[in-house]
This record gives structure tokens, C-alpha cells and sequence, in this order.
């Protein structure tokens, strides 16, 4: 995943995950337009089919 075409930078990205932090509900909109043969169900809960 390339964070710059979700509007996220690595050094964010990063400290959000190492502090327990939440990337928001913007850049999850982003994510899952970008890469729509990913299932909202896996992505959030790791649960089911990835795809």
C-alpha cells in the first residue's frame, strides 16, 4: 500500500500504529476506495475472505 496515495505519510502511519492511535475515518474512506477488492469485513477485522 502506498500511504501518499491515501493522503497519509510513513512517519505518521507509523507513530499512529506504535501508540495504539486510530488512522480515522477519512483515510479508512481512503484506503478502501483506493483498494475496493479488499472486503471492509476483512480489513477491519481480519476476519473472512481478504478479497
Amino acid at each position: 500500500m502506498c500511504l501518499k496515495e491515501i493522503g497519509m505519510f510513513n512517519g505518521s502511519f507509523v507513530s499512529q500504529l506504535k501508540n495504539d492511535k486510530t488512522i480515522g475515518v477519512g483515510k479508512l474512506e481512503n484506503i478502501l476506495k483506493k483498494y475496493i477488492d479488499i472486503t471492509i469485513e476483512w480489513f477491519l477485522t481480519r476476519k473472512g475472505s481478504m478479497l
